[in-house]
């Protein structure tokens, strides 16, 4: 018996006995009796529990005598910290897509597998689960093979013509200054993270450098770039123009000397690197991974030697970032640390029992000196509320003492919002109209729940008189799967707006588990979870009683109407969830962290 597995639209062997297809609803064969669709697990299996304990482990294996992290060292900071994250969630799914191969043979004995996979997480879990049960399998992957190694090899090269016109612009900024407070920032927090587009500025950072201006205390904000060439190059003018001379490049601190030295590390790691022997098909789908990243590691080690530079030149006493676990933040943290400075971190994003960049194996250690075989985080981390720093001490390796309370800067603005704003003018510019549904999608899911979202929403605008309003996540750059949304006229898909002003207009918001959801709670808006993945709730939204949860598509239109009719079921627990994630809604919040920043100076 034979089976072909495959997860996306692809020409079917006529001689399989089974089909089976991961994360992806193929309707021509939906029907058969011999179709399987698989897009779930094992939900009891701790997953998360077992990834992250597991990779603690192995990064701490020996190996020539020196353990993972050794290996991937340079200068007192192991390059393990940054990739550890994306390691972490791929060897999740992987082991998954092992339990869901389980649950799949099972159920049918099979000889021979078949595969046409383009998830290379998925094609590994497939090929290491039929060499461990000794089934033979094919593969069908030539084509998806060779637009990876073009997608590969343009990524590169796209990442190298952005690293050198970053290096030939940041030649214009002068780097003979000093400053008491870095700020580590991102490029995107410019581009991607100003919610309210009417201002140009740093979506995560400006109301903060404000009170820094109010007080006198000077700072210098260093830029990461993680955009494109063409809205870098935005970025960057835009900077000049609106915020001079409070942002440098930070291949500002590139030097010849630097990049050359990068380029040696580079040769070293990948040399390094491939000498490690492995035992077991996990051990080794993890060092592929890990190769995967040294062989793209060359632009990271120039970004590590140039903050470096930047940290000794500006001589800061305070570090401040946010997305401390991206990598900027990381490298800032850790150099930070083991040059004794007051290291911050903004928390960045709701922080969860599972989150990657947050929760971690609690056999780990954390050290300010050593930043190879310790863990690097913050001296303080800076938190919306309180119940974030009882999620960080139960279930990561936080010290209490280091979590710090002062609501989220950015919603300052909310508070704004809610005191002046005049909601009539707002609707009547954008030309928008009651009863008005915000939609804030998210990217990342599988084909079959997109699909099963807008055939929700299609369903919805058919069926009752409402408008609706589709805010795209960011990061979103394809948006042809709205499409058949837009073809009705009450239907407006956008990025382009103050998203804010928007929530304070409308009369619920949709989403799945975006930040969005706790802003739309502090304006006091109804908030609909919808969740057709067929796995439990990220955030706790429903649980905490601040949204209703729909979890069938069908579902969507009778719990629509009933919170446009009547939504005092969800008023009830606002005010105590604010008080709890986002301690206090009273336009302060840029000023407690100017004033704990004063403090440590």
């Amino acid at each position: 018996m034979n089976v072909f597995i495959y997860d996306h639209d692809t020409k079917k062997p006529e001689d399989a006995n089974y089909f089976a297809s991961f994360n992806y609803l193929d309707e021509e064969c939906y029907k058969w009796s011999n179709y399987i669709y698989i897009n779930s697990c094992d939900l009891a299996s701790n997953y998360f529990e077992e990834a992250t304990d597991y990779l603690s482990s192995f990064s701490g294996r020996i190996h020539n005598n020196r353990t993972i992290k050794e290996i991937l060292s340079i200068d007192g900071l192991s390059l393990w910290w940054f990739y550890e994250i994306s390691l972490r969630m791929n060897l999740f799914q992987y082991i998954k897509y092992k339990g869901m191969m389980a649950n799949l043979f099972n159920n049918i004995k099979i000889s021979l597998a078949v595969c046409d996979i383009s998830d290379p997480v998925l094609l590994s879990a497939i090929r290491d689960f039929c060499r461990e049960k000794r089934i033979e399998i094919k593969y069908k992957v030539k084509k998806a093979e060779w637009h990876s190694i073009k997608n590969r090899y343009q990524e590169y090269m796209n990442a190298g013509l952005t690293f050198l016109i970053d290096l030939i612009i940041s030649r214009l900024y002068d780097q003979n200054r000093s400053a008491p407070v870095l700020i580590a920032s991102y490029t995107n927090y410019w581009t991607r993270y100003n919610i309210t587009k009417e201002i140009k500025k740093d979506g995560i950072f400006d109301d903060i450098q404000k009170k820094l201006d109010e007080r006198n205390i000077r700072y210098i904000g260093l830029e990461y770039n993680n955009e494109s060439l063409k809205n870098y190059i935005i970025a960057r003018l835009e900077k000049r123009k609106y915020s001079k001379g409070k942002w440098l490049p930070l291949n500002t601190f590139a030097t010849m000397k630097s990049i050359l030295l990068s380029l040696k590390i580079y040769k070293k790691l990948n040399n390094d690197l491939s000498q490690i022997s492995v035992s077991d098909y996990k051990d080794e789908f993890i060092q592929n991974m890990l190769i995967g990243h040294i062989k793209k590691s060359f632009f990271l080690v120039s970004e590590i030697l140039s903050l470096r530079n930047a940290i000794s030149l500006l001589d800061p006493k305070i570090v401040l970032t946010s997305c401390e676990y991206c990598k900027m933040g990381r490298a800032a943290m850790a150099i930070g640390n083991e040059d004794d400075l007051q290291t911050v971190a903004l928390q960045h994003g709701i922080i969860t029992p599972t989150h990657w960049g947050y929760i971690f194996s609690k056999s780990e250690k954390i050290s300010r000196s050593d930043a190879v075989n310790y863990r690097p985080i913050p001296r303080y981390t800076l938190l919306y509320g309180p119940d974030y720093a009882e999620i960080l001490t139960k279930n990561s390796i936080y010290p209490e003492k280091s979590l710090i309370i002062t609501g989220q800067p950015r919603y300052d603005y909310l508070y704004d919002i809610i005191r002046s704003m005049d909601k009539d003018k707002f609707l009547e510019e954008k030309k928008l109209k009651h009863p008005l549904i915000v939609w804030i999608s998210q990217f990342g899911y599988p084909q079959s729940e997109n699909r099963s979202n807008i055939d929700a929403f299609m369903h919805l605008i058919e069926s009752i008189p409402v408008n609706l309003y589709i805010k795209p996540h960011p990061s979103e750059i394809d948006l042809s799967i709205y499409q058949p949304l837009l073809q009705h006229k009450n239907v407006v898909l956008s990025k382009d707006i103050n998203l804010y002003k928007l929530l304070n207009v409308c009369d619920l918001i949709i989403t799945k588990n975006s930040t969005t959801a706790i802003e739309a709670a502090a304006l006091n808006k109804p908030i609909i979870v919808l969740n057709l993945s067929g796995e439990p709730d990220v955030v706790d939204y429903v649980k905490e009683g601040i949204a209703l949860g729909v979890y069938d598509k069908d579902e969507l239109i009778p719990t629509v109407k009933r919170l446009l009719e009547d939504d005092s079921i969800l008023r009830r627990r606002r005010n105590e969830y604010i008080s709890r994630y986002l301690y206090k809604m009273d336009g302060s919040s840029s000023q407690r962290v100017a004033d704990f920043l004063e403090k440590l100076l």
